[in-house]
């Protein structure tokens, strides 16, 4: 028994303990504990990073969590389509709920995954603990609402998504509460009255689109008065933008793209006749 309490055995076997513990905070489930995903992603050399986490448990350094997408500058987040982050950290192949930590312990992150594919409800914090964003993907494509957040959990934009195309109403408002746009999708086309506001609630411009997804005509506003028209029109393949003054639909100017959407020239017209021809944009 007293062989049993020899210091070099009692010494050994709580260096052994610690080893241990330090061995599964590196190496055991990053979502075992908020204390493993940390040392996994934070605190661990690169080299000492598991081969499958390579690529994944990139190494957050600081972010600015200030203006909803547009603040997520961290590693931890890729972009993809149109913006919206996802995060980068998640396993190879890993199933079930997911949350990472950002380097001041604060919840940043949370999702449900299949396979190493967002596969249910997702959300991402700022460091205040504040809603960023907040969504929803079906085996990895985007699937049902979809917000964005300003500040304190003021709301941004909501669109509403299925099978990975816009379906319904996208709207947006400005910091201030305003509302800045408003538009029905549907199977990824804009339909009809799309509407843009200005901060201070303001009518900026209207534009519609017929139901088939045809651009018909934009209305530009100032003082919540409609002062100029714009049409657009396709000749032998190419873009014609045609400015008109909304008091008696005088022809302002033309611009011209090509067919890839390049700019070719503008036309300047003064009482319906042209006086200029640019082709700098």
């Amino acid at each position: 028994m007293k062989s049993l309490l020899n210091p070099l055995i009692i010494s050994a076997f709580i260096v052994t303990m610690l080893l241990g513990s330090i061995a599964h905070l590196m190496y055991g489930s990053c979502q075992t504990t908020k204390y493993h995903y940390m040392c996994q992603a934070y605190w661990m050399p690169e080299w000492l990073v598991k081969k499958k986490l390579l690529g994944y448990m990139n190494v957050r350094r600081s972010a600015n969590f200030s203006d909803g997408r547009d603040a997520l500058t961290s590693d931890s987040f890729k972009f993809i389509t149109h913006g919206w982050p996802e995060y980068s950290r998640v396993e190879v192949n890993y199933s079930g709920f997911y949350h990472g930590w950002s380097i001041n312990g604060i919840l940043e992150y949370k999702g449900e995954y299949l396979n190493g594919k967002l596969d249910g409800d997702y959300e991402f914090y700022d460091d205040s603990g504040f809603i960023l964003i907040s969504g929803s993907k079906v085996k990895g494509i985007k699937h049902g609402v979809y917000r964005s957040f300003y500040k304190k959990n003021k709301i941004k934009f909501i669109i509403h998504y299925s099978d990975g195309k816009y379906e319904g109403m996208f709207e947006s408002w400005f910091e201030n509460g305003n509302k800045k746009y408003e538009g029905l999708f549907l199977d990824g086309n804009a339909k009809g009255l799309h509407e843009e506001w200005n901060k201070d609630g303001t009518f900026n411009i209207k534009a519609y689109y017929d139901s088939k997804d045809n651009f018909r005509r934009r209305e530009f506003y100032q003082n919540n008065k409609l002062y100029q028209i714009e049409i657009e029109e396709y000749v032998e393949g190419c873009l014609i933008i045609s400015t008109h003054s909304s008091e008696n639909d005088e022809l302002i100017k033309k611009v011209y793209m090509d067919k890839y959407q390049y700019f070719q020239k503008r036309e300047l017209f003064e009482k319906g006749k042209l006086v200029r021809t640019e082709v700098e944009e």
